[in-house]
Parts: structure tokens; C-alpha cells; sequence
């Protein structure tokens, strides 16, 4: 089965949770006030509830919600729970083909109340998930227009602003949050603003104070072990190692197996030189089938430590996947560009276009300059890794990707500067990438003192 990459159940899952995070309750039980005669009572939150107090499964959910639906024609209501459900669902086992089903739930709703606002908020929400953020945007911005109290329409409105590269609007859509309900998915939003913007003290900050406003909130495992995930992923960005692992590990006893964790922990060891820890970490997310990309890390890692016929097996799977995943999931597109630079970088080149396509931010400028430079072609390259610093964001990688470019084409001085920029940020940021980031600072200050 084709999943997406587990990253994309990490920090881009603020998405889905503009709508399940800021008006859950009113989404699951639908709009009281819009409710029928005709159409059959749909459930309150309260009725997801075990008598312990946890969460029911996902899968419950949307098997309560599937029954309902089909046994009423006309309950536009069950409908778009039932649409919401499937994306949550769709988010928590990385399986692109849960937003499609939920996309058609939702249409379904609306066809029967085309003003029913809760379907058009979740149907955004389904739609930023599959990158579709202008769409989301516009119709997040129709929703605002028609309820300008619906916290949930100025959430998809910022997060897609965000992916847009439209930082002014993301900012204040998210300072308006923060003003109304200082919640965790509002915090957890402003954590990754403030990365953008170049403060990693200040996102671990925020994700911390995300993460200590969490643990009042009823939320199923994996929606708990999101806000550590967050947190190790920014206390990495900053440099702590330790910290990051002490989170990442905590997000997986909290969820165990958790995909985005298991993950981002198995790089982290990498880059800190944890090989054997990360080989059992990869071991575990390939077991049961993972997407291209994550194979491909295996792959990488297995032909490093000469366990080479395992490394063919997975790079096999992972060539598979990758060609059946292009097309069909834009999504992954991202996560393709980094797998393909050593294996077809034009065909990188061509998918960090595309990326750029479908979101114009700081990571994507990225992602296309560091493929560019692959191919060789490093004006291109260069004028791209600006764009990605013009925000000021303090990106190991970007610095690091701007350095190499610089230094590619001959601008030795600017080259050292990013180089001595990516080591102060994180001088263990990725253990190939920090040794070549070591080799090339004394060459550069080599040269410069000659």
C-alpha cells in the first residue's frame, strides 16, 4: 500500500487540525441551528467519548458515521462528519486515498446544503491536505466571509497563507488566533512562524508551551504525541540533540509505532552517529510497508554499513514506489525531490518545480536551489537560495545548500559565511552533510588566509 512520507503526519498535519483542533465539536455535531425535522440528529462530541474518557478509535468513528450516512439520504450533516472523520483517518495512517474518499463525502454534504459551512471548512481543510492551498485559501476565505467568527476558517486561511508563501497574512491570521484562544494548535502554529521568521529559540518556546497546553486537552494518541514530535523537530533545528531524541521518544510512548516520530528519530540518530539505533528504527517503519522516500533512507543507510543485499531489496521497493507515487500523490512530492537527486536529478529538478507550483514558501525554494545545483546549474540555484533566506530564516540546511551553491560558483567569501552560519546553528546536522560542511570550512578558510 502507498503511503504518504510520515513527515507529512508531522508539522503539515496543523492543517487538518484547523478544523478537528479549533472547531472540532462543532463540526462532529454539525450546526445545530441548521438541523431538520427531516434530517436525523447526528452525534455530539460527548458521544465519541469511552466512559474512562478516551477517544474512540478513528475507525469506529467513521464506521458510525459511514452507517448513518447511507441509512439517511438526506443528512447532510452525517455526511460531513463522516467527511471529517476520513481525513483524520486519512492523516493518523499516512494513506492519500483517505482524503479522496473524504473530499467525496463532503461533496456530498454539500450537494445537499451547499451553504451547510461546516462541510465547506472541513472540505478546505481536505484540500490543503492534498495541496490544493489555494483552493483551501479561497474557500477557507468564503467561509470567513459568510461567519467572521469561524476560528477555524482564519486557521486554514493562515496555514495555507503559510504553505503559499504569504507570511504577512499567515502572521496576522495567527496573531488573531492567539488572541481569541491561546490553545495548543494556535501555539503550535506560532512555533513554526517563528522558525520561518529565524527565532528557534523562540519555536522550541512555542512548541513547549504548545506541548504543556496539550496535556489538558482530551486527544487520541497520535494528536498527543504530535506536540512532541513538534517539539523534538524544533529543538533539532536549534541545534539540541539530545533534546530532540528525549521528545521524539516520548511521542512514541505516547503513540506507539508512531510513523512521524519513528521518523524524525531515526534521522536524528543518524546525524548524531547513532547508526545502530536508526537502522532498528528504519527496520521497524519499512516492516509494514512505508513510502518511497523512507525506503530509500534504509536503502542509503544498509549500503553504508556493507549490508548490502538488504539495500537492494529496499531500494528496489523503494524505485517502485516512488514511480507509482509521482503521479498520484503531489503530496509526496517533496519528499521525492530528496530521493531522487542521487538517483535522477533532472527528475528532481522536475518534481521541486512542480513542488514550487503548489506552494511558493521558504522550503520550497529550497528544495529546488539544492536540486538545481545537482544539475549544475547553480545561477539558478543561487538566485533560488535567496528566496528561501529572504525570510531570515535560520535553517541549518538552507545555509548549509547556500554555502555549497556560493562555492560553486566561485564566491568563496559568501560561501564560508553560509558554511560557518549552518555549523553555528547545528554543527551535527546530518552526518554526511556536517562532514562535508567541516572539509569545506577549512578549505574556504584555507584560502582565505593564504
Amino acid at each position: 500500500m502507498k503511503k504518504y512520507s510520515f513527515a507529512i503526519a508531522g508539522l503539515t498535519a496543523g492543517i487538518v487540525l484547523a478544523v478537528l483542533g479549533l472547531v472540532g465539536s462543532r463540526t462532529v455535531s454539525g450546526d445545530a441551528a441548521a438541523d431538520t425535522a427531516s434530517t436525523p440528529r447526528t452525534l455530539t462530541s460527548a458521544d465519541f467519548l469511552e466512559p474512562v474518557g478516551g477517544l474512540r478509535p478513528i475507525a469506529a468513528v467513521v464506521e458510525l458515521w459511514r452507517r448513518r450516512s447511507l441509512a439517511h439520504d438526506l443528512d447532510y450533516l452525517s455526511r460531513t462528519n463522516l467527511g471529517v472523520a476520513l481525513a483524520d483517518q486519512a492523516r493518523q495512517t499516512g494513506e492519500p486515498g483517505g482524503f479522496v474518499e473524504a473530499e467525496e463525502a463532503l461533496d456530498d454534504a454539500l450537494a445537499l446544503n451547499p451553504q451547510h459551512l461546516p462541510a465547506q471548512l472541513a472540505l478546505a481543510s481536505v484540500y490543503a491536505a492534498q495541496h490544493r492551498f489555494a483552493e483551501a485559501n479561497d474557500l477557507a476565505d468564503s467561509v470567513r466571509a459568510a461567519d467572521d467568527t469561524s476560528l477555524g476558517a482564519l486557521a486554514v486561511i493562515g496555514d495555507t497563507s503559510l504553505e503559499l508563501g504569504n507570511y504577512e497574512d499567515a502572521a496576522a491570521a495567527y496573531h488573531q488566533l492567539a488572541a481569541a484562544e491561546r490553545t495548543a494548535p494556535v501555539v503550535a502554529r506560532l512555533a513554526r512562524l517563528a522558525w520561518i521568521e529565524g527565532d528557534n529559540d523562540g519555536a522550541v518556546e512555542r512548541a513547549e508551551e504548545a506541548l504543556e497546553l496539550s496535556t489538558g486537552d482530551a486527544l487520541r494518541p497520535d494528536r498527543a504525541a504530535f506536540y512532541h514530535f513538534q517539539l523534538g523537530h524544533f529543538r533539532f533545528e536549534a541545534g539540541d540533540g539530545p533534546g530532540a531524541v528525549a521528545a521524539l521518544e516520548t511521542a512514541r510512548v505516547v503513540d506507539p509505532g508512531n510513523g512521524g516520530a519513528t521518523e524524525k528519530l531515526a534521522a536524528v540518530h543518524i546525524a548524531i552517529g547513532n547508526v545502530d539505533a536508526a537502522l532498528d528504527l528504519y527496520a521497524e517503519l519499512t516492516a509494514e510497508g512505508a513510502a518511497a522516500d523512507v525506503h530509500g533512507s534504509y536503502a542509503d543507510l544498509l549500503f553504508s554499513v556493507d549490508r548490502g543485499d538488504e539495500a537492494q531489496t529496499q531500494e528496489a521497493l523503494a524505485l517502485e514506489l516512488a514511480a507509482l507515487t509521482i503521479d498520484e500523490v503531489p503530496a509526496e512530492r517533496r519528499h521525492l525531490v530528496g530521493f531522487y537527486l542521487a538517483r535522477d536529478p533532472a527528475l528532481a529538478v522536475e518534481l521541486a518545480e512542480a513542488d514550487l507550483a503548489d506552494r511558493n514558501g521558504v522550503e520550497a525554494y529550497d528544495t529546488l536551489a539544492w536540486a538545481l545545483h545537482h544539475v549544475g546549474r547553480n545561477d539558478e540555484a543561487a538566485q533560488a537560495i535567496e528566496r528561501a533566506l529572504a525570510e531570515g530564516t535560520r535553517s541549518v540546511w538552507f545555509h548549509y545548500h547556500a554555502g555549497v551553491i556560493r562555492h560553486a560558483l566561485g564566491d568563496d567569501e559568501m560561501a564560508l559565511m553560509h558554511i560557518e552560519e549552518a555549523l553555528a546553528i547545528n554543527p551535527n546536522f546530518d552526518a554526511d552533510g556536517a562532514a562535508r560542511a567541516q572539509q569545506l570550512r577549512r578549505e574556504l578558510t584555507s584560502v582565505s588566509s593564504s
